[in-house]
């Protein structure tokens, strides 16, 4: 699987909670063409702290040791 960098900035995220719609980061994700952005819940992306550093270095290590536990998500299309 073929994962690459994307900034997430004004992407919408679907939320469950009962006062918001969608939620909305800012920063750097991983991204698949065939399967979306990966996230360890349901309803948003990965960004962890250290930003584009620590997903390049996600990617340079060869990715994760596996994807079962994770969650492939799309934003909101916008209107």
């Amino acid at each position: 699987m073929q994962l690459e960098i994307k900034k997430i900035d004004g992407l919408k995220w679907k939320t469950e909670h009962p006062d918001y719609d969608y939620l909305v980061y800012k920063g750097y994700a991983l991204y698949s063409k065939e399967k979306g952005y990966l996230g360890f819940n349901s309803e948003t992306p990965y960004t962890p702290n250290g930003g584009k550093a620590t997903l390049q270095s996600i990617i340079d290590a060869g990715g994760l040791i596996h994807y079962d536990d994770v969650y492939w998500i799309k934003p909101i299309r916008s209107s």
